[in-house]
């Protein structure tokens, strides 16, 4: 088995680091102006769509595989997991804004 030799050397670009460019100031928005772009609320709510529809996912391979369709068992089993870590996830999150809030309520004025 012969080796062949490589015709060009390949060039790379270099990498950008898009952490040493100068973020652009916010601007000033007034305090009744609604701030546009995603918030927290808007963050919050993916990942809660997010659960739900692995949730979904899972259910739907878990009855697929029960009705005796030719499904992947492996894909079936990865799907459920995935459903419950996230599930576990948003439990403990929900767990934790709930102690957070309590500490600010049981805070003295």
């Amino acid at each position: 088995m012969a080796i062949s030799s490589i015709g060009s050397v390949p060039t790379f670009s270099p990498i950008t680091d898009a952490l040493r460019t100068p973020a652009a100031a916010p601007s000033a928005t007034p305090s009744s102006a609604p701030v546009s772009g995603g918030g927290f609320l808007d963050e919050l709510k993916g990942a809660l769509n997010g659960v739900e529809t692995g949730l979904a996912d899972a259910t739907q391979a878990v009855s697929d595989l029960s009705s005796g369709q030719n499904v992947d068992l492996h894909g079936t089993m990865i799907s459920m997991e995935k459903a419950d870590i996230a599930l576990r996830m948003t439990v403990s999150a929900r767990d934790k804004f709930i102690a957070a809030y309590e500490q600010i309520m049981n805070m003295a004025v």
